[in-house]
């Protein structure tokens, strides 16, 4: 705005030079102070302008610094990240890789253990090992606890030589009158 009215008085200024004698020297005066008012605005003004535009530029510059230190900042820190994890996920690795080679050497000695196996011949050697012989038991008969006598004989209907199993029966001899205690045979 400044430099316009400065303009506009300049422009004035040529304008009436030309004729500087048909104005009145106050007339002419007043003309010449505009022009110097406006002149000395101007200046100020550009005085004004070029003092902010250095400071902008300071400010640009340190801006400018402190982002370049910032983007070093971030990209030292993202590089020692990134080494980092490089590290640590190729430590994992050789670990992994190191327990798959245990893993793999382990079925291996399972693999060659199971190569040896011979189905008959282990069934063989357990059956030598742990067999209790080449008899089978004795078949399972039924032992009478009780003594047995005539009327019982007579209540069943069977007769002294029925009984096949008779000789192999336990005798047992209890005092006459007294019941069968078997705390007392058994846990003495």
């Amino acid at each position: 705005m400044k430099s316009s009215e400065f303009e506009q008085a300049d422009l004035v200024m040529k304008k009436a030079k030309p004729n500087e004698n048909s104005f009145s020297t106050k007339e002419w005066d007043k003309i010449i102070q505009k022009q110097l008012k406006s002149a000395q605005e101007v200046n100020r003004a550009d005085a004004l302008y070029r003092e902010s535009v250095v400071k902008l530029e300071r400010v640009r510059l340190q801006w400018e610094r402190d982002m370049t230190q910032f983007c070093e900042l971030c990209e030292t820190s993202e590089d020692s990240r990134i080494k980092m994890m490089q590290n640590e996920m190729w430590m994992y690795c050789n670990i992994l890789s190191s327990k798959c080679v245990e893993e793999d050497l382990c079925c291996e000695s399972v693999r060659s253990c199971l190569e040896g196996v011979s189905v008959h011949s282990d069934i063989q050697s357990f059956i030598n090992r742990s067999g209790t012989g080449t008899e089978r038991p004795a078949p399972v008969v039924f032992e009478q606890y009780r003594p047995t006598n005539q009327e019982d004989r007579l209540h069943n209907n069977s007769s002294p030589g029925d009984d096949p199993f008779e000789q192999h029966r336990p005798q047992f001899q209890f005092p006459l009158g007294q019941a069968f205690q078997p705390n007392r045979y058994l846990f003495n």
